[in-house]
């Protein structure tokens, strides 16, 4: 109605109180408002159907299905991660494949059971900026287009990790960032197909009290 000059509305209301007098029934003003809202709406959806938005687009998943097939799962995965690490300013870099049984009474949703069991942790001694966590969501746009002495930051390479995980993760400092392209494990946490994943500030908040 916002759109509509107030003539018009005032218009509408005289007519629509014309009709059902016409016809007999009795309207109080706010059915009367009511249906006068219903019409202005049909005819702003008649005039605006013409155009909708539109446009080339490809979902998350089937994106990183055809990157894998550039980046196997051999040792070109862990190369990814040591240029990545080079990149942060890393001195060391450590490569742990945990096979300890995990507990999952207290995770941040129940879906994230299955992923509970063995893992491959990659560590470097460097810490994410606000800026590192940004670039590597932002699926092949890395950091490493703004510096020629980046070899690998958070381009398309780090993705290989999807060859082992439908859930990688990022622990640094204060923040760990939880990546769900199928938004199948987190949407209770807010993930979703615009945003396929959460990023927490755990120092923040005490989180084995919220779940």
């Amino acid at each position: 109605m916002a759109n509509v000059p107030q003539k018009s509305t005032q218009d509408l209301l005289k007519q629509l109180q014309a009709q059902c007098a016409a016809q007999g029934q009795a309207v109080d003003a706010e059915s009367l408002l009511q249906l006068a809202r219903q019409q202005l709406q049909a005819e702003s959806d008649e005039q605006t159907d013409w155009c909708e938005a539109a446009g080339q687009s490809e979902p998350l998943t089937t994106r990183l299905k055809n990157l894998l097939k550039d980046y196997p799962a051999d040792v070109g995965l862990f190369k990814e991660m040591v240029q990545n690490a080079d990149d942060a300013g890393a001195t060391r870099v450590h490569f742990v494949w945990d096979t300890r049984p995990l507990g999952t009474q207290t995770l941040l949703s129940p879906e994230m059971a299955a992923w509970q069991g063995r893992s491959l942790w990659a560590y470097n001694d460097a810490i994410f900026t606000d800026q590192d966590f940004e670039a590597i969501c932002r699926l092949g746009v890395g950091g490493k287009r703004k510096s020629s002495e980046r070899i690998g930051r958070f381009g398309l390479g780090f993705n290989s990790v999807y060859n082992l995980t439908d859930l990688p993760s990022i622990l640094s400092d204060e923040t760990v960032l939880f990546l769900d392209p199928h938004v199948s494990h987190l949407r209770k946490m807010g993930a979703s197909i615009q945003k396929p994943g959460i990023k927490l500030r755990f120092l923040k908040v005490n989180v084995l009290e919220k779940y």
